[in-house]
């Protein structure tokens, strides 16, 4: 019992972790800097000026490299979801974790 109550703290740690990355993400989304220059300038303006270029004709030659930074825009937003994704998937999993280590230990309390 005492090496599945010290893996289950392991994952609680672990998720906790990944919990407290999804925060500061969040923190940083909420501050006014960063909205305006990743989530509206990055993301929006940015986003809107690459598509517009990419379908410009005199642009043909320089249309692999303007492909290259519209998938850049796509993949950081695709990184920003998954660190929400995984800190949503954590803090379920650490309430789970939680709740077997009770079971645990109330098991061994009335074992003893």
């Amino acid at each position: 019992m005492n090496d599945d109550i010290e893996q289950i703290e392991l994952s609680i740690k672990e998720a906790e972790a990944k919990v407290e990355r999804r925060d500061q993400l969040a923190k940083l989304h909420g501050n006014k800097a960063f909205r305006e220059l990743i989530v509206d300038g990055y993301f929006k303006d940015n986003a809107v000026r690459l598509v517009s270029a990419y379908g410009d004709p005199n642009a043909a030659p320089f249309q692999a490299e303007l492909l290259k930074d519209i998938e850049a825009v796509g993949r950081l937003q695709q990184y920003f979801r998954t660190i929400y994704q995984q800190g949503d998937a954590a803090a379920r999993a650490i309430i789970e974790a939680r709740e077997e280590l009770e079971d645990i230990r109330a098991e061994d309390e009335e074992l003893a």
